[in-house]
């Protein structure tokens, strides 16, 4: 396959070289180096992203802090590039930020050489770097992925990130670009693997920290008014889904959403309706509504910094699926919740707490705690790393209920941020409010079900609109490319200085010229979002058939049988 880059208007700038997935194909590269952005200290090159938040937006304790600016330039970073091309435009972007220190460094062939960009596993919406060089403090980088405007309102995502700043929650942001974004890298620390999420002192401290997250940001009016996001983003996507199914044959539609799209609407109305109920219509919602995460999957669960004595205690074995210490049983033989029961909650010391850190608020928004609770019960399925099938969700990694119960249980005994100024930042447990206590386990546990079918079909709907060439292939189920469009591509790029680039691919030939080859950096190409897709649909139909929302009938015999049953037992 051979693959030709141009700059369009200077013919003296023509580059040649080929890429491709296979390692038998080469690439030749020409001496002439990627022209660096230039630094220019006009306002027309480089501006500030100021938080534009209103008083009613923070905190009160922030009051008459200072803005918050965040340099920007206007330049798209393309991560297929081959590695040196890529390490030229990233130099040529801290330059124009003007990033401290990195700003200085210079693309000469040895600066290229020792710069190392690391990809970061486990993202599926972006491509994630560490980025470092020598003894300079490293660096992440974040490039947005093909898709991600029609999923992420990116403004929106800086007024979170400029919160969140106030707060003093996440890492700092260095500097933005078109495409990405460079932020503070978290040194030293390890993220959580899968099986942590199953350890019950950890499981603790995620309910802690979320608690945190729920009550130390303020939402804003306009956030409070519109009601919980997840309705509005799936509305939002709905559509977007519903122009790209348009015309597409109905057994296709099926494969993705087991049902025809527009029944699939219907059967997802009718389910809003009937959670709105359970919220008086949706009147209740606006004091239910908190600051949540929305994305609390393991690869956005890190500890950061902790001593390796601290590490080694909080640590289980990647291999191991099950946790070797049992989950506390909060029921007795009779199925009330025991006062001793939820002090042993208590015991734990939250000296670690902020040592787990969570990152990437690219979905945070307004929700109900439950919301937020169920979606992080629904990533016990996942296993982003499995090198086969990493979009596969397991049914039997899904918590129990004693396990879903010691974290709900400790959200609900933990005060929070907003009284974690006393000594005992739990609830005080006795014979007089033990009552009150239950009631509210067993509120957030019911809640954390009627909400599990609501983060399904966010997440599938997702993986459409992030699908890009693996929807296409659906679509082409419709019609035959002609053999012109078969062997040749075109498309255009924007260099960081603002040049354009025809790429011309020529599907049909190979170079052969024995050159070595140098790979592009991973992509994740081996995530199937639709098959992704496929599945939250049958954890969404599952949930809806044993509320009695639809009947199972709806759904052909061939994807009944893949419909993914869940317990939906609810306390009483």
């Amino acid at each position: 396959m051979e693959k030709h880059l141009k700059q369009k208007g200077s013919s003296a700038s023509t580059r040649t070289r080929t890429r491709s997935r296979s390692g038998s194909r080469t690439r030749e590269f020409h001496s002439i180096r990627r022209p660096s952005m230039h630094r220019t200290t006009s306002s027309g090159s480089i501006k500030s992203l100021t938080s534009d938040l209103g008083n009613d937006s923070l905190d009160g304790s922030f009051n008459g802090e200072q803005d918050i600016e965040v340099p920007f330039v206007k330049a798209v970073l393309d991560h297929t590039l081959p590695t040196e091309y890529l390490k030229q435009d990233v130099i040529a972007l801290l330059q124009s930020l003007r990033i401290s220190k990195w700003h200085r460094l210079v693309p000469t062939e040895n600066v290229i050489k020792e710069l190392k960009l690391t990809r970061i596993s486990g993202a599926l919406t972006n491509s994630i770097y560490k980025v470092t060089y020598k003894h300079y403090y490293p660096l992440l980088l974040r490039i947005y992925g093909p898709n991600v405007e029609s999923l992420i309102d990116r403004d929106t995502e800086l007024k979170i990130l400029f919160k969140l700043a106030k707060n003093n929650i996440g890492a700092k942001l260095l500097g933005c670009f078109t495409n990405g974004r460079f932020e503070e890298f978290l040194n030293h620390s390890v993220t959580l693997v899968k099986e942590q999420l199953r350890e019950p002192k950890i499981s603790r401290m995620i309910a802690r920290r979320m608690k945190e997250l729920h009550t130390g940001v303020q939402l804003d009016k306009y956030e409070v008014t519109r009601g919980p996001t997840c309705w509005y983003m799936i509305e939002k996507w709905l559509g977007i889904v519903e122009n790209l199914l348009e015309g597409v044959d109905v057994q296709v539609q099926k494969s993705i959403f087991m049902v025809d799209i527009k029944t699939f609407r219907t059967h997802y109305e009718k389910y809003k309706k009937w959670v709105d109920g359970i919220y008086n219509g949706g009147l209740s919602y606006p004091p239910e509504l908190v600051f949540c995460h929305n994305d609390t999957q393991y690869g956005n669960l890190l500890f950061y910094n902790p001593l390796e004595s601290e590490l080694s205690e909080l640590t289980i074995s990647d291999t191991t699926a099950s946790s070797p210490v049992e989950t506390p049983k909060l029921y007795d033989s009779g199925r009330n919740i025991s006062t001793q029961s939820i002090h042993s909650l208590t015991k734990d010391s939250t000296k670690m707490d902020k040592k787990l850190v969570v990152i990437d608020f690219e979905y945070a928004a307004a929700n109900v705690p439950a919301y937020d609770i169920s979606n992080h019960f629904c990533e016990w399925m996942t296993d982003y790393h499995n090198t086969t099938a990493p979009h596969l969700l397991e049914v039997k990694r899904y918590p129990t209920r004693d396990e879903k119960l010691n974290l709900i249980a400790t959200y609900v005994n933990y005060n929070g941020i907003e009284k974690n100024k006393r000594k005992n930042s739990f609830v005080e447990v006795s014979q007089e409010n033990i009552k009150e206590v239950e009631s509210k386990i067993k509120k957030l546990y019911n809640q954390c079900i009627y909400w599990r079918a609501a983060s399904s079909v966010f997440w599938a709907l997702w993986g459409v609109v992030q699908s890009g060439e693996d929807f296409k292939k659906y679509k082409s189920r419709q019609s035959t490319p002609t053999e012109l469009d078969k062997s040749i591509t075109k498309t255009t790029g924007i260099g960081p200085n603002g040049e354009l680039y025809e790429i011309t691919i020529d599907n049909e030939h190979d170079v052969g010229d024995g050159t070595v080859i140098e790979e592009a950096p991973e992509s994740n190409d081996d995530f199937d979002y639709l098959q992704y897709t496929y599945q939250k649909v049958a954890m969404a139909y599952g949930d809806w058939i044993q509320l009695g929302l639809v009947d199972q009938s709806a759904l052909d015999a061939e994807h009944q049988k893949n419909v993914k049953f869940l317990s939906c037992e609810l306390l009483e």
